[in-house]
């Protein structure tokens, strides 16, 4: 059956037009001030406390070595947006948290440009660049490492909070089984080519349109690594696939069971690569190298961020097979013998 790839080509503005009059800080308030309803909702917030989900699509986000979203009763500090993402029962709340603006007259400048970019005013290099301010803008809001004199955890939680409301509103509206994701991309039976809706931040609304990037057959091997095979094209993710891209297409119906292709050795800022580190920076080369059939599913492997009875991903592809996941349950997530999360655990447990 042939896959429909739709892409969110709009959206991601309004999440930083949440953080509009500068800095976003908190302080705190009554459970009621808060509320769960509506992507427009003003009155968002932060709340510590118990909440339930069962919501398999999107459940409560855990933060950890990897990020989990998980379904049950969990007890934590959680932006309301992630709440009504989750669609999450509020058990009991200690704490509540509600945003304070400040104003900086840079917001108008940056609203500007981010308009005209969406509305298609920008050309050239001008679009290039407020993408690019647009893009920094949430990652400089959440840098920690090292914390930065623009770090505002508060504003970045927001913002994302945001985006995770907006995608699992989409999932609500699509109409056949939602088979992968790709941060703002669904993966389903059905075309969800149209506007949905429009987000509104005062004299502000964003659109929020998808565009089908794809439709063909489909390879889905684990986050960010598929490929669908179109009429004409390929649509690809391969991310943190080191080896010639020509040799990933190679993976796509399952009939390779030995491989051998070329690694980039590349020496970036932050490169781990021992054979990467006696290159200068800013230098690479390639490598030959060969795969056996265990080696190219290890590269394959469906990773751990939801449950599944098969992680195997290239081993279904070969028997034409696929695999159902659902979202881990808290408990059940805890309980691996193998820590997923990453989380300190006491001394004899």
């Amino acid at each position: 059956m042939l896959n429909s790839y739709s892409k969110k080509h709009s959206g991601q503005p309004l999440k930083c037009f949440r953080c509009k009059r500068g800095v976003v800080l908190d302080e705190p308030c009554s459970p009621e001030d808060i509320s769960l309803d509506g992507l427009d909702n003003p009155n968002y917030g932060w709340l510590q406390g118990v909440f339930e989900t069962d919501n398999d699509l999107w459940g409560l986000p855990l933060r950890g070595r990897n990020n989990f979203y998980a379904t049950g009763k969990i007890t934590g500090f959680y932006h309301s947006f992630d709440l009504a993402a989750a669609k999450a029962k509020v058990l009991c709340v200690s704490h509540a948290f509600k945003p304070v603006f400040k104003s900086t007259p840079l917001h108008d400048k940056f609203v500007k440009s981010t308009l005209d970019r969406v509305d298609g005013r920008l050309q050239g290099t001008e679009k290039m660049y407020a993408k690019a301010v647009l893009n920094s803008l949430s990652g400089k809001l959440g840098q920690s490492h090292p914390i930065a004199r623009t770090s505002n955890f508060f504003a970045y939680s927001t913002v994302l909070a945001h985006s995770h409301y907006v995608v699992s509103s989409l999932f609500d509206r699509c109409q056949t089984e939602v088979l992968a994701m790709d941060t703002d991309s669904i993966f389903s039976f059905n075309d969800m080519s149209k506007k949905w809706f429009e987000l509104n931040e005062g004299e502000y609304a964003i659109p929020i349109i998808m565009d089908v990037k794809g439709y063909g057959d489909l390879s889905f091997f684990r986050s960010k690594n598929y490929l669908m095979k179109t009429a004409n094209d390929w649509v690809i993710g391969r991310h943190g696939w080191q080896y010639w891209y020509e040799d990933f297409l190679k993976m796509f119906d399952g009939s390779l069971t030995e491989l051998t292709t070329r690694q980039d050795i590349k020496h970036t800022l932050l490169t781990r690569v021992t054979e990467a580190k006696k290159l200068a920076k800013g230098r690479w080369r390639t490598k030959p190298v060969t795969f056996d059939l265990e080696k190219i599913k290890r590269l394959l492997k469906a990773d751990v961020k939801r449950e599944r009875a098969n992680y195997d991903s290239y081993g279904l592809v070969m028997e034409k097979r696929s695999q159902s996941s659902k979202a881990w349950h808290y408990e059940a997530l805890l309980s691996q013998s193998e820590n997923l999360l990453g989380y300190p655990r006491l001394a004899g447990f």
